[in-house]
């Protein structure tokens, strides 16, 4: 199954979801994706529904996706991501937060939705 994409207009959160196996292509495919959604949007808020996802995804893969991604991603975007805190995936989805952060970036997992959206509405300093 491919990602889906919708727009939340009263709290102005794009949101993905993908519940099924991510591989290096769908990361690029719902990027490309996203980003049409997201055109013209100065201080974008996504929502990555994670949950129910597995991440088969080199380590290498990961870092040049988000390499990638630093002069693509404004300083205003924030991102979350929902994700299960339990298993390994874990470990992989915040393996990507820390790349993310590191290169500077908004992008943070969460595994309660609420606070996700929570920290989504703050505003950017």
């Amino acid at each position: 199954m491919t990602h889906r994409i919708t727009k939340d207009h009263a709290k102005g959160i794009v949101r993905v979801a993908k519940d099924d196996l991510v591989l290096h292509h769908d990361l690029w495919a719902a990027s490309r994706d996203l980003a049409a959604e997201l055109k013209g949007d100065v201080a974008p808020k996504v929502l990555l529904d994670l949950r129910t996802a597995t991440i088969k995804v080199a380590d290498w893969e990961k870092k040049a996706f988000a390499e990638a991604h630093r002069k693509i991603i404004g300083r205003r975007t924030k991102i979350a991501a929902l994700v299960s805190t339990e298993g390994p995936q874990y470990r992989e989805f915040l393996h990507f937060e820390i790349l993310f952060a590191n290169l500077g970036m908004r992008v943070r997992i969460f595994d309660d939705e609420r606070k996700a959206e929570r920290w989504l509405q703050q505003p950017v300093r």
